[in-house]
């Protein structure tokens, strides 16, 4: 017979985990942070290129992708002077196939 008593340090764990998904949830909320999501999933990208894509008017993109690498959704690496940004292997899948679907892009284009 299975004992329905609650472990008190399980919620511990499963409260963090929360925590965290909560986090990235939340930095998933912003149409300029999706845009830029939806390009890095066809490929790695420096900051210029990104603008470029993005307008080059655009501001904060240097911000948004700062708080998304912080949050663990991208990787970075630097490559002479520049610093490339692409999307997390461990996130990536889900988090490229949600953009895609989001933005109608069932092809993965």
């Amino acid at each position: 017979m299975h004992d329905a008593t609650p472990d008190p340090h399980a919620d511990a764990g499963s409260a963090q985990v929360f925590e965290r998904a909560a986090e990235v949830f939340a930095l998933l909320g912003t149409p300029l942070r999706l845009r830029i999501l939806d390009l890095l999933c066809r490929g790695a990208m420096n900051v210029g290129e990104l603008r470029a894509a993005l307008g080059s008017a655009r501001p904060g993109v240097s911000q948004n992708l700062a708080a998304l690498y912080r949050c663990g959704v991208l990787t970075r690496r630097r490559q002479g002077s520049q610093v490339f940004y692409g999307i997390d292997p461990v996130h990536g899948g889900l988090v490229c196939e949600a953009v895609r679907r989001m933005v109608g892009r069932e092809d993965g284009a």
